[in-house]
């Protein structure tokens, strides 16, 4: 075994280091972003820039798997694992991965859930306002309660 694609896996490990603690710090803004109700702008560059991340660790995913695959070792996590306790030397790294990913993982899933959460009280403030709003009790341009209201027309005689 070469010692050239070892190293390059460990600078593809660095690298994804890199890419998921930047990432990490994105999704912790999100997170701030997302709790203090921060403007809709804000909330777009923020989701704009973790997609380009996400991009490049997708990237160097990739060509962390392909190399594993070069060094004789399956393209996934056992792989990389038993490459780590073959190789020392990317241990500290392999681990680093590890923990930064989980770390990304349950941020991302927090963001999401609170998304979630933000989504279902609007839709349930929309319902409440279409409730309120009684086609019945809303009138047109003219004057004229909507056609499709809920009351009930009555006929009034005169005396």
């Amino acid at each position: 075994m070469t010692a050239a694609p070892l190293q390059q896996l460990h600078a593809c490990l660095d690298q994804e280091i890199s890419l998921i603690k930047t990432f990490t710090q994105i999704l912790e803004q999100e997170t701030q972003l997302l709790l203090d109700a921060a403007p809709t702008v804000a909330l777009t560059e923020n989701t704009a820039e973790k997609n380009k991340l996400a991009d490049q660790i997708a990237a160097w995913d990739e060509q962390r798997l392909n190399l594993l695959t070069t060094l004789g070792y399956s393209p996934n996590k056992e792989g990389l694992t038993t490459a780590a306790e073959e190789h020392p030397e990317i241990n500290a790294s392999c681990q680093a991965l590890y923990q930064l990913a989980n770390q990304a993982r349950e941020l991302n899933d927090g963001n999401g859930q609170l998304i979630k959460t933000f989504m279902t009280e609007n839709q349930q403030a929309l319902d409440t306002l279409a409730r309120l709003a009684d086609p019945g009790q809303v009138y047109d341009a003219s004057g004229r309660s909507r056609p499709g209201s809920k009351r009930p027309k009555t006929n009034i005689k005169a005396g």
